[in-house]
């Protein structure tokens, strides 16, 4: 297994693992007990929800996939943030 991501929330985490189950890369979900302590204990990329997949091999794939969804979601929020919609 191969960490492909770290999050800065349980859902966050879920959206990627969905994302790349969709595609056909297995991946799993670390961390996602930790939500339970936060404050408790620090929080550190190690202690966030992780994604992690399963065979090394997808690697490749799963990083395409993640920097073209984290190019989308970055466009999502500038648009946002400038008022821009799909409606205009």
């Amino acid at each position: 297994m191969i960490l492909v991501y770290s999050c800065y929330t349980l859902p966050e985490a879920y959206i990627i693992k969905n994302r790349l189950d969709a595609e056909g890369i297995p991946a799993i979900v670390q961390n996602e007990n930790l939500n339970s302590v936060l404050g408790e204990i620090p929080i550190t990329y190690q202690t966030t929800p992780q994604v992690w997949i399963v065979n090394e091999d997808d690697l490749p794939r799963a990083e395409e996939l993640l920097s073209k969804a984290v190019e989308m979601d970055e466009e999502d929020d500038i648009e946002s943030e400038i008022g821009v919609s799909e409606e205009e």
